[in-house]
């Protein structure tokens, strides 16, 4: 196999920059810049900042913790689902997912092209109003038996309340893990399938882990 192209999915993490309404904000220090020690940061944010992996246990009290997913499931074939057509609050269903059965496979990754990442920043539309997964498409994906699912918003669920997490819980019951915040899905849709690569810190026992994803295009 030949790697034709790498393309960063992960958004950087910022000092004081979005994350999801009411967390706390991350938090960048320098504490030493240049020699002689070298350049060094202090950096404090929650598990759910910029691009990261949810694992079972944020949703699921007995659930498995980030370090405990098989690391073998992070990176695989995959492809993305264009529905950038999607309103501000317009809840993604099943028959949007439909339109593209037959480009997902058992077994594959699948992002979730919405725009949202275009839009990223602390605006209402960004922040509140961005598409979410209905149970009902969740459990699409599980009978698709997928493997990974992500998406270009702050979260899978819609933001509204009181809070759902419907989607989360569908997908961590079959073993499904997601990752949110992801950016440059729209460099991808120029062909149908993709090896993506979503690496997440491995942190003991937390629910959930900032992560490198990538998506890269390989040829025989």
């Amino acid at each position: 196999m030949r790697i034709l192209k790498v393309i960063d999915l992960s958004a950087p993490i910022e000092h004081d920059g979005v994350v999801w309404p009411g967390s706390p904000a991350p938090q960048i220090h320098k504490i030493y810049i240049g020699p002689p020690t070298g350049t060094v940061e202090v950096v404090t944010f929650h598990t759910h900042t910029g691009t990261h992996m949810d694992a079972p246990l944020h949703m699921l009290e007995n659930g498995v913790p980030i370090d405990r997913i098989p690391v073998a499931s992070f990176l695989g074939d995959g492809t993305v689902v264009n529905l950038s057509y999607k309103k501000p609050k317009e809840l993604i269903v099943p028959e949007d997912l439909e339109k593209h059965g037959s480009k997902v496979k058992k077994g594959d990754i699948v992002f979730i092209y919405t725009g949202w990442c275009n839009k990223m920043g602390f605006t209402r539309e960004y922040m509140y109003e961005f598409p979410g997964l209905t149970e009902g498409a969740a459990k699409w994906f599980v009978e698709k038996g997928v493997k990974g699912i992500g998406i270009d918003a702050l979260g899978i669920d819609p933001y509204v309340e009181p809070s759902t997490r419907s989607a989360h819980e569908t997908l961590m019951k079959a073993n499904i893990w997601n990752v949110e915040t992801l950016v440059n899905l729209d460099a991808l849709l120029n062909k149908d399938r993709w090896f993506f690569i979503v690496l997440p810190i491995k942190l003991a026992g937390c629910g959930g882990a900032e992560a490198r994803a990538i998506a890269v295009d390989l040829v025989e």
